[in-house]
């Protein structure tokens, strides 16, 4: 056999590995449990949304029963809630009644839209397909603003980014706040859901709670404990599986058109642009989108940062677009790095929007098993390409007990070649032990030669997290020097790494004025297979805090020993050569309680960085003078000294102000400057939100790097209307 077939065969080998281990996960985990499920009850009566339960309906509907989360399991609630959940043919409705001894205390900062700034809040989470790993959040504080979120991997880290801050979908609700505290009430409707329909019934899983922050109380159904999870207050998996009867299997059909005009990039002006995206339910449990001719004109700019690592940087997606189900759509192998970042798609490698021409994605439930499909259709770009198509194919089947096993096909087409990449996942309980999760990934490309272990990714993790008590996380990571997923996201190849920590967290009783802290203690150890030597050895303790006054802070100190293969550009100035250097360093981070309106965190940090010195001064202020107005930022400095006499700082500002005429009236405004890429953009966005669906949206965007040419988006005018057209059972 050939050292190339043999090669295949191996890749071949790890991939098939990782779905044996899938499938003995489906086995083990599919043990029968008994059903604990609570019929929701159905409204007996008409509800009107004006912020005060106080209809009949809603005194047929008993309050669910409230356990203190925080600040200490089970303690007597110091303020009295009533919380109401039930449904009628068409929505889902949710009543809070937050009584509070001291009104004058209830925080109530913002009216901005999807800002949750430090205020009392109601929140209610919805695992619809009661699969234990994504739910939809749905939010109000006290003075009615609402905040929709996507939860996914059952909120758990170690597996990306758990909380998707970007989703929106129609939804309504009021609050109203008097003498004896506040009360809200909102109602979702059922085709903002999607859920699955057996026999008549739907299974779902429910969370709703009250949080205090000047308190640090939050009030949870069902009971949940610290020790449960890392977020227990975030887990569907903890959640409690409730039954509902007779939902409406209609298939409704959302369009919205748009007209965008007076664009400009660089120095050409723009032509008007018309487009439109589209939302089909095909069924309850599953969604189409579409688009054509796609505008993302008021999505907000991404936050400059400085890089002093040898890695790429990790940003968010935030265009609305890719949102439904995002987080179906990954396949963590380690870190950030995933087969799938949708970043790839529209966006060149500085962040810089390509026209989209068309494109549609379908994501749901089809009779238990996930599902989700991307196809995009990319411009071309002169001097550039001819365009490109891009292609995904997801699917997940969950298991009993959070458990699922899943794969992913991605693919992407230029002119020049097309290149693909296949992977599977699985998690699945391992009892006391946590959870055990492994993923396998190959990448093809048709101008290369045969794909072989060089173009593999594994990824294997045992892992068990709590928010009180002990925490640990052991990983296995290793990747071919050829690994390239065209469509993911990875920081590194060539390699192969373990990565362990342990962490334990102590909660105090009401009587302490510390709430709880914790330490922890991490360690890597990484390997490069490009010429077998290792590439970084290092550790990290960590020890915080947090008071009963909600102020918070942490020390760390890590030692490192890393070997750089070749020499890199850290900094315009400063070029860091290859070889092997040990660092020490420091950092100290001091927040302000979050509650206040004017809060503000303070990190410093010195130490060693590849052979030179590192001491920087980050200071993260908010102002909050009235629900109205918010100014925040992040003012970081940085002092660089080389060997050579080479010296460099660097300054990274963001000013951001926020400003709410009212819930229907926004304007932002986003400055930032960053010296280590000589860069200045300015981002305004001022929209005008009458009702779901109905937007204006006046946005302008700047980004000058040095003395070049500004590269200029002066001013677009964005106007859409979303239309509802239904399409029956």
């Amino acid at each position: 056999m050939s050292g190339a077939s043999g090669a295949i065969r191996s890749g071949q080998g790890r991939l098939a590995l990782c779905g044996l281990l899938a499938l003995l996960a489906t086995s083990a985990a599919a043990q029968a449990t008994p059903d604990s499920a609570m019929r929701l009850p159905r409204l007996t009566g008409e509800v009107r949304i004006d912020g005060v339960p106080g209809e009949d309906a809603w005194r047929h509907v008993t309050p669910l029963p409230l356990t203190a989360l925080y600040p200490t399991f089970a303690s007597p609630l110091t303020e009295s809630t009533e919380i109401r959940v039930a449904y009628d043919a068409t929505h889902l409705y949710a009543s809070i009644v937050a009584r509070d001894k001291e009104p004058g205390r209830i925080l109530a900062n913002t009216l901005y839209r999807d800002r949750w700034n430090g205020d009392d809040e109601f929140s209610l989470i919805l695992d619809t397909f009661n699969d234990r790993e994504n739910a939809a959040m749905f939010l109000v504080t006290p003075t009615g603003v609402r905040v929709d979120n996507l939860i996914s991997n059952n909120a758990e880290p170690g597996r990306g980014s758990f909380l998707n801050r970007d989703w929106n979908v129609p939804w309504d609700a009021r609050a109203v706040m008097s003498a004896e505290g506040w009360t809200a009430e909102f109602r979702v409707p059922f085709t903002s859901l999607r859920y699955r329909v057996v026999g008549g019934e739907t299974r779902m899983r429910l969370k709703a709670f009250r949080y205090l922050p000047r308190k640090g109380e939050n009030q949870m159904f069902p009971p949940t404990r610290p020790t449960d999870g890392p977020e227990p207050h975030f887990q569907p998996s903890l959640g409690q599986e409730v039954v509902l009867f007779g939902l409406p299997s209609t298939r409704p059909l959302f369009v919205t058109p748009y007209a965008a005009g007076n664009g400009r990039d660089g120095e050409r002006a723009a032509r008007p642009r018309i487009g439109g995206d589209a939302k089909l339910a095909i069924t309850s449990a599953l969604a189409l989108d579409a688009t054509v001719n796609t505008d993302f004109a008021q999505v907000e700019a991404d936050d400059q940062q400085i890089n002093l690592t040898r890695f790429s940087l990790f940003f968010p997606e935030k265009r609305p677009f890719f949102q439904e189900r995002s987080g179906l759509f990954s396949l963590a192998t380690g870190g950030n790095s995933t087969l799938f970042y949708s970043r790839r798609v529209g966006l060149d490698a500085q962040g810089r929007p390509r026209p989209l021409d068309y494109g549609a994605r379908a994501a749901g439930n089809i009779a238990g098993l996930e599902v989700a499909a991307l196809g995009v259709r990319t411009a071309p770009v002169a001097g550039v390409d001819d365009g490109e198509w891009i292609g995904v194919l997801r699917s997940r089947r969950a298991l009993s007990d959070g458990a699922f096993v899943g794969g992913v096909v991605t693919s992407r087409t230029t002119q020049d070649a097309t290149q693909t990449s296949v992977g599977v996942d699985a998690t699945f309980p391992a009892g006391r032990l946590g959870r055990l999760s492994f993923a396998a990934a190959q990448s093809f490309d048709s101008t290369a030669r045969s794909p072989s272990v060089h173009n593999t990714r594994v990824f294997g993790q045992l892992q068990r997290n709590a928010a009180g008590g002990l925490s640990y996380n052991a990983e296995y990571r290793a990747s071919g020097a050829l690994y390239d997923p065209a469509l993911g996201f990875v920081q590194a190849r060539g390699f192969h790494e373990g990565i362990g920590s342990l962490a334990y967290t102590w909660r105090n009783g009401p009587a302490s004025r510390v709430r709880e802290h914790f330490a922890s203690l991490s360690t890597i150890g990484r390997h490069r297979t490009t010429d077998s030597r290792p590439d970084e050895v290092g550790a990290t303790v960590v020890w915080g805090f947090a008071a009963r006054t909600n102020w918070y802070g942490n020390v760390r100190l890590a030692t490192v020993h890393e070997d750089v293969p070749a020499t890199f550009a850290l900094t315009n100035r400063i070029i860091v050569p290859a070889g092997a250097a040990t660092a020490h360093a420091g950092r100290l981070v001091v927040g302000t309680p979050f509650d206040r309106r004017v809060r503000s965190e303070l990190a410093i940090e010195s130490g060693e960085l590849f052979g030179g010195r590192r001491q920087s001064v980050t200071v993260q202020p908010t102002w909050v003078p009235s629900r109205h107005l918010e100014f925040s930022g992040l003012l970081s400095r940085a002092y660089l000294r080389f060997p050579g006499e080479v010296r460099e700082r660097q300054d990274l500002i963001r000013v951001r102000t926020r400003v709410a005429f009212s819930l229907h009236w926004f304007a932002e405004s986003f400055v930032q400057r960053n010296t280590a890429n000589d860069a200045t953009s300015i981002n305004v966005r001022l929209r005008y939100n009458p009702s779901e669906g109905h937007d204006l949206w006046i946005a302008a965007d700047e980004t000058r790097f040095g003395l070049g040419a500004p590269r200029v988006r002066a001013v677009v005018v964005k106007y859409s209307r979303m239309f509802t057209i239904e399409l029956g059972g």
